[in-house]
């Protein structure tokens, strides 16, 4: 699966209004979430541009554990934003995050989000060939601060 064909395939991914300041769906958003290096890449072109060092290093630091049940504790994606309440990168995550809602084995926990892509499965088999990281082991893997350019 090339860049192009991920790009196509985001572009099938509705945008749905209903989704708005809603963040029911963001228990999802736990553990290491891998990604593909072109998503990578990405990500790491936009924090670049989005945020400061302060900004990305005070995100990096937040306490993302939570108490999912009594005594049951997860913790969000690196890149979510426990204090805002949102992914810090939302306009450029990887493909496993937009198909949240949009396939039926990953379905809008509220049920708001009509659309379901038939071909869900068969685009996780293909996304599955591609080389995949987390965020944890992309950012091991850049100079500096972790992502982009800045460091080299």
């Amino acid at each position: 699966m090339t860049r192009d064909e991920l790009l196509a395939i985001y572009s099938r991914i509705p945008t749905e209004s209903t989704c708005r300041d809603c963040h029911e769906c963001a228990i999802r958003c736990s553990g290491a979430i891998p990604l593909a290096r072109s998503e990578w890449e990405g990500i790491a072109a936009y924090i670049e541009t989005h945020m400061s060092d302060l900004e990305f290093e005070s995100l990096l630091a937040q306490d993302k554990r939570f108490e999912v049940a009594d005594g049951v504790w997860e913790e969000f994606c690196i890149l979510y934003d426990v204090v805002a309440l949102r992914c810090a990168v939302y306009p450029v995550r990887p493909l496993v995050c937009r198909l949240l809602g949009h396939v039926e084995f990953m379905p809008c926990p509220l049920s708001r989000v009509p659309s379901v892509l038939p071909d869900g499965p068969e685009i996780m088999r293909r996304y599955a060939q591609l080389e995949r990281k987390t965020v944890a082991e992309w950012l091991a893997g850049e100079p500096r601060r972790g992502c982009g350019p800045r460091g080299a």
